[in-house]
């Protein structure tokens, strides 16, 4: 889970200031991190449903 959340941190960076840098229009971008959110929000809940003491 710990390389799932790297890569998600990896994909943060990268992609909206790396591919999309060249675009003119916002809405690609934030297009992108309302997804990445989204992903992001599940992952932890799937993160803490799995958490053991």
């Amino acid at each position: 889970m710990l390389v799932w959340l790297v890569f998600l941190l990896a994909l943060d960076l990268a992609l909206p200031w790396g591919v999309l840098g060249g675009v003119e229009s916002f809405s690609g971008v934030f297009l992108f991190w309302v997804a990445w959110a989204a992903v992001a929000v599940a992952s932890m809940f799937v993160l803490f449903l799995r958490w053991k003491e």
